[in-house]
């Protein structure tokens, strides 16, 4: 079975966030809450099809850049610390370069 492309992906998390905004409208506080947690998670799945989606050449040349604003502040982080903060840059980057907004409330 084929997998989904980065357009099927896009049009399900367009109509997974129109489904949540509509059910939100008007919602208490604790509501907002979970479609925060919503709209995480698919950005979550948004971002692995990105990935799968992006050739080899564009995702090398995003790692580079995050390699290099990270050089100068890798000895003042764990491992632990880096990494997450290289993944948090990399999916920035990628959002960045198909120009996909980022999918929280807090972006809004």
């Amino acid at each position: 079975m084929p997998r989904p492309s980065k357009t099927d992906d896009l049009a399900k998390v367009a109509a997974h966030l129109r489904e949540s905004v509509q059910t939100a409208e008007g919602s208490a506080p604790t509501e907002l809450e979970d479609l925060e947690r919503r709209m995480t998670a698919l950005e979550e799945k948004l971002t692995a099809s990105l990935q799968r989606a992006a050739d080899v050449e564009l995702l090398a040349s995003l790692r580079a850049d995050v390699e290099r604003g990270l050089a100068p502040y890798r000895r003042k982080m764990s491992a632990a610390q880096v990494e997450s903060l290289e993944r948090q840059l990399l999916k920035k980057r990628l959002f960045e370069h198909y120009r996909v907004p980022r999918l929280s409330l807090f972006y809004l």
